[in-house]
């Protein structure tokens, strides 16, 4: 609708508008809209009065041959199926003919192998068979003239076909022998340590002997050496021996031990009265099997007695000597009693 200036005031406004919004002069053109009654109308007198067309909707028109193949490619193109989809079932069927293509050929070498076992099986059977057959007479014959025709020859070659015995302990020559020592210096009387002897043939090992070149000084038992005793100056050996073959171990001391004398623990002890018990330590260096061989003596048994482990007891008053002996080796303490 047009806009209208308003007789009144001049200002434009919306010809829909009854009035001025501004000074509220009234629209006379607006007196069309006002309701009023109306009766006996028809549909072409409201029509005409608006001046409405009703809108006809055209016929479509015809399409031609090119746009009408377009039209069908459109269709297709909705319609069709993915790319993706037909490579994954592409896919997917060349994987169940590749498997399928495996299993028939384990199929096929379970089938070889089945008719395999059933082929030896049968031969087996037959052989089984033909073993069980008894021999004519004139066959057994036959074959005694040949065991018989060959046995010069088989008794020539029978010392040849059979195992050499193995040499027994006796017939083995030692070919070397070794010790894991050579030079050994003790720090104390009673250390012990081992040599190790390594002998070839193995089978000889039990066979190795042990000596020393001083037994006051040295002791040995299958290769376990004990000092006994000891000299700074002295330098001893341990020998080990297997048949014709030697090998030996040389021994220093760092320390002087006599041999020849047992070191107790006391040399003079007073007892205060008849009665009173003392056990004498021996300080030398001797084994435990040693130590049950010493021998205890008392020179005089009213004073003083002695057991076999070395418990002196007090009998009365005066002196005695007590004595520990293991062969040559001797020790002695003076037992005074008041």
């Amino acid at each position: 609708m047009d806009r209208i200036v308003c007789e009144n005031c001049g200002r434009e406004y919306e010809g829909y508008l009854g009035s001025c919004p501004v000074c509220g002069h009234e629209n006379e053109d607006f007196g069309f809209l006002t309701a009023k009654p109306v009766t006996n109308l028809t549909e072409d007198d409201v029509l005409g009065e608006f001046d409405v067309t009703v809108a006809q909707e055209d016929p479509p028109a015809p399409q031609t041959a090119p746009e009408a193949e377009a039209a069908e490619a459109d269709d297709d193109t909705r319609h069709a199926v993915p790319t993706w989809v037909l490579g994954a079932a592409c896919g997917a069927l060349a994987l169940i003919i590749v498997i399928g293509v495996i299993l028939l050929i384990n199929l096929s070498r379970k089938d070889r192998q089945s008719e395999e076992s059933a082929l030896v099986s049968q031969e087996l059977n037959v052989t089984e068979e033909i073993s069980t057959i008894p021999e004519t007479p004139q066959a057994a014959a036959e074959k005694v003239d040949q065991e018989s025709a060959a046995s010069p020859e088989s008794s020539q070659t029978q010392p040849d076909e059979q195992d050499e015995p193995e040499p027994e302990e006796a017939d083995l020559t030692c070919q070397s022998l070794s010790l894991d020592l050579e030079d050994v210096t003790l720090q104390f009387c009673g250390e012990t340590f081992t040599l190790k002897a390594t002998v070839l043939p193995v089978a000889l090992a039990d066979q190795v002997e042990w000596t020393v070149s001083n037994e006051n000084f040295l002791l040995v038992e299958d290769g376990v050496v004990t000092a006994l005793g000891g000299s700074r100056s002295k330098v001893e050996t341990i020998t080990a021996t297997c048949q014709d073959k030697t090998a030996s171990c040389i021994i220093r001391f760092a320390y002087d031990d006599d041999p020849t004398v047992i070191q107790l623990g006391y040399s003079d002890v007073t007892l205060a009265k008849i009665g009173d018990t003392l056990k004498i330590p021996i300080q030398s260096g001797l084994t435990d099997e040693q130590r049950e061989n010493v021998i205890w003596l008392t020179d005089n048994a009213g004073v003083a007695v002695v057991d076999e482990n070395g418990n002196v007891t007090a009998m009365g008053r005066g002196s005695a000597n007590i004595t520990a002996n293991l062969g040559n080796r001797v020790g002695t303490c003076i037992i005074r009693v008041s």
